[in-house]
């Protein structure tokens, strides 16, 4: 018999699936109370937002086909991976605003939208994830703004009785809005109660401050820095031949044009990708672009690339159903065993991208010019 406790199905005291924790988001989510409003003074503990579910690729071998990779061995799909960590941040956000000892499924908490703003950081732990095996996410909320927070997540298996291997750690930042004027909305407070609470918030205040940083310094706001002008000149002086006084260029030796390294993709966006405000869902745009990232790599080196990490993916804009989305994916950098292509698909209809940096690891003989 299923029933919820804080929010998550249980069967015979096992965890829930990742699927029953999309339908209690669902419930939870659709049963908002707009007559309770935001308490200054309440603040939740970290364990508060602490939970975890499994996606049950051993346990219920009928959910193996949509994780599967191509490569024919028993291989997970990253970019269905990425869907899910998507909707257990989402998750991990409201439990930490729902008043203690209310369960999932009755709000206890202000009405908000909670939304996917970036991902900070995935990073791979091991690059194998196999798709035989079931997957046990836990995560928290780890550090809270006003109306942004922090998710830190895991993924694990165990192959054994005494082998359980981490797969990775991903973090994602995430924003409550007004359901009715779309503005953002307060967060509760996170209560520290650890030394080991505090160092982990004092991690997200950094990353907070590297993110305005970087928004900062980026080429659509300053100048490139002499260094980067130095970087490109030098680039460029390879690509000419000085002794004919001519801009024509030629291609050194062992490199290849960068517009030779780049991939597009256009996809029609349809309902049953939608989130639950009717806005395409953000872990399907991000499946979506990792999988023509991963595609560029694979075409461009000939062989079945692995990841290594992936950071800085940017939510600029919701995406409407029936939207065309454009995807390019590029190169920024080669090396001997490591290729990076980023991604900057976009919105036919409002032109705003999102973009993310996907690092594979692949045997790469060429150079970028």
């Amino acid at each position: 018999m299923l029933h919820f406790r804080r929010g998550l199905t249980t069967a015979a005291n096992s965890l829930p699936s990742i699927a029953e924790v999309r339908s209690a988001l669902m419930q939870h989510v659709s049963a908002f109370d707009h007559s309770v409003s935001y308490d200054p003074n309440r603040s939740h503990p970290v364990s508060n937002s602490r939970t975890a579910c499994t996606i049950p690729l051993g346990s219920n071998p009928k959910t193996q086909l949509r994780y599967k990779n191509a490569s024919g061995y028993n291989r997970a799909r990253f970019g269905v991976l990425l869907e899910d960590l998507d909707t257990f941040a989402v998750w991990c956000a409201f439990r930490h605003n729902q008043e203690p000892g209310v369960p999932m499924g009755t709000p206890a908490h202000h009405p908000m939208l909670i939304v996917t703003a970036c991902v900070d950081r995935i990073e791979m732990q091991n690059k194998t994830v196999r798709s035989d095996l079931d997957i046990l996410m836990s995560g928290h909320v780890s550090w809270v703004g006003r109306s942004s927070l922090e998710a830190t997540m895991t993924l694990t298996q165990r192959y054994g009785d005494d082998d359980v291997r981490d797969l990775l750690t991903a973090r994602f930042v995430m924003v409550s809005q007004d359901p009715n004027t779309g503005k953002s909305t307060q967060n509760t407070p996170l209560k520290l109660e650890s030394s080991e609470d505090i160092a982990t918030f004092e991690r997200g205040e950094i990353a907070k401050n590297s993110r305005i940083a970087r928004e900062r310094n980026s080429l659509l706001r300053t100048v490139p820095t002499e260094e980067e002008r130095n970087v490109l000149h030098e680039m460029f002086l390879k690509t000419i031949n000085e002794k004919k006084h001519s801009f024509a260029r030629i291609l050194p030796a062992g490199h290849v044009w960068m517009p030779n390294a780049k991939l597009k993709n256009s996809i029609i966006c349809f309902p049953e990708d939608q989130n639950l405000y009717g806005k395409i869902f953000g872990g399907y745009l991000m499946r979506v672009a990792f999988e023509t990232a991963w595609a560029n790599a694979a075409a461009f080196s000939h062989c079945r690339p692995h990841i290594v990490e992936v950071d800085n993916i940017m939510f600029r804009k919701s995406v409407e159903v029936g939207s065309l989305l454009l995807l390019n994916s590029q190169f920024l950098r080669l090396c001997t065993a490591t290729s990076i292509p980023t991604m900057f698909p976009y919105n036919r209809q409002s032109a705003s991208p999102i973009s993310s940096f996907t690092r594979l690891r692949s045997v790469v003989g060429a150079r970028l010019a």
